[in-house]
């Protein structure tokens, strides 16, 4: 009778012998193997030479280029318990077509050992289903997941397919999608397997309310309106939906700092903010405001500018000191409006390298002083002028 020696123990060695028949990825192992013999003793490593190496339970992949992967080599000599055998198995998992491998010995005999690899191949994907949704909403999904036909079917692979499908209902308001992915065998494909997808997308849900905690400056209604992706029900709202979604309301959230920050209030940000359920079909939303002090333009000054005079940009600049302190305008009046900035004043004039950057330089209570360094650069002239194309006139 043949015995059969599990050498997966050697790079498990602080688990019992009955733990240690499990495969690299902490499945439990499907080969039939009897108990290890006396004849290898774990405790106390021992080299031998390998006479010979086997495969088994691989039924499409080549047996010898799976052993050549290996790294193991018949007159090789290994130590047990060792680095060697863990490291095959490594090697042969990482190629990432395998779902278990275990390396045992079919034989030993003095310093000689035979070795046999055990590998259970993975499936390969030839076809995915969806239940529980309606045909329109399938075709959506396959071209969400984007699978391909003979692709590896791994763990990895099933995960990443369901995330996908749970975020794209989440996106659409479905913040309850229950979505399971199941591997189905196929033996008559072979070496394939299909995924069925089961979705349950629950009931679409709304926003209840929207909790604003700290709002003190500007007015509920104004504030509300700026979250324009993020609304809580209201009797005959139509156009704007009250669904909640997560995109969405990150997005208003920094919209409204945006908004704030326009109006003055250059400190305001988001201390906190929650989504909690109401009841089955609706949340609740609360956001906590810290809005600061409402600033100011006090001082303007120019740096480096000596083709015009800081009067001439400050009057171009169209900014006065008392003016609410807007970081979005000041850029818009400095580059934003082509043919009315200050940016425009240089480069109509052929100072194309021209660059003006704003720095807050004091800020004193409530008002903020502004320098602006000024590179213009060197002027350019044309110096030719190619057309193309003008066949009804000269060009001179």
């Amino acid at each position: 009778m043949r015995k059969v020696f599990p050498l997966l123990l050697i790079f498990l060695p602080f688990l019992s012998f009955s733990q240690a028949r499990v495969g690299l990825g902490g499945q439990p192992s499907t080969s039939q193997t009897p108990a290890a013999s006396n004849e290898i003793d774990y405790t106390h490593p021992k080299e031998y030479t390998i006479k010979g190496i086997t495969t088994s339970g691989t039924k499409f992949y080549d047996a010898a280029s799976l052993i050549s992967i290996s790294g193991l080599r018949v007159g090789d000599k290994i130590q047990i318990p060792g680095i060697a055998i863990s490291g095959a198995i490594r090697k042969l998992m990482d190629q990432g077509i395998l779902e278990d491998v275990e390396v045992t010995a079919t034989k030993v005999e003095g310093e000689n050992i035979w070795l046999d690899i055990f590998m259970r191949e993975r499936s390969r994907l030839y076809k995915i289903t969806f239940t529980g949704v309606r045909k329109g909403e399938k075709d959506a999904l396959n071209d969400k997941v984007k699978l391909i036909k003979g692709k590896i079917i791994n763990e990895a692979l099933i995960k990443n397919t369901q995330a996908t499908i749970k975020k794209h209902y989440v996106e659409k308001g479905f913040l309850n999608a229950d979505v399971k992915v199941r591997q189905v065998s196929d033996t008559t494909r072979g070496n394939n397997a299909a995924l069925t997808v089961s979705i349950d997308k629950g009931p679409k849900i709304k926003i209840h309310t929207i909790d604003f905690d700290g709002r003190e400056q500007l007015p509920e209604a104004t504030v509300r309106n700026k979250m324009k992706g993020t609304k809580q029900m209201r009797f005959g709202r139509v156009f704007t939906p009250s669904k909640y979604i997560p995109k969405k309301f990150e997005e208003d959230k920094g919209k409204l700092i945006e908004f704030y920050n326009k109006k003055g209030f250059r400190d305001a940000r988001i201390v906190a903010d929650s989504v909690y359920s109401h009841d089955r079909k609706t949340v609740d939303v609360y956001l906590g405001l810290e809005e600061g002090k409402k600033y100011y333009f006090r001082n303007i000054n120019w740096q480096g500018n000596y083709l015009h005079s800081d009067s001439v940009l400050t009057e171009l600049l169209g900014i006065k000191k008392g003016d609410v302190y807007n970081p979005e305008e000041l850029q818009k009046r400095l580059q934003g409006s082509p043919g009315y900035d200050v940016s425009s004043l240089y480069m109509d004039a052929g100072y194309l390298y021209f660059s003006a950057n704003p720095e807050e330089t004091a800020i004193e209570g409530d008002s903020i002083d502004i320098n602006f360094n000024i590179f213009e650069g060197k002027q350019f002239t044309i110096n030719k002028i190619i057309l193309n194309g003008n066949t009804k006139l000269p060009t001179t």
